[in-house]
């Protein structure tokens, strides 16, 4: 014959994520790429510019 156990864990839901502490919070770095990549070039808090790297084929 099986148990039956019940256990009890921690969790939460957001009330109000306008005063969730930024440590708590990340930033979707592929959601900002796509809107660069879609022409976005000014976006609140973020410095959008282009970087050059060097390509070689030998």
């Amino acid at each position: 014959m099986g148990s039956t156990t019940v256990k009890k864990v921690w969790t939460f839901k957001v009330l109000d994520l306008d005063a969730v502490p930024r440590a708590y919070l990340v930033l979707d770095e592929s959601r900002v790429r796509e809107a660069i990549r879609q022409g976005v070039r000014e976006i609140a808090g973020l410095e959008i510019y282009q970087d050059e790297s060097l390509s070689v084929r030998r």
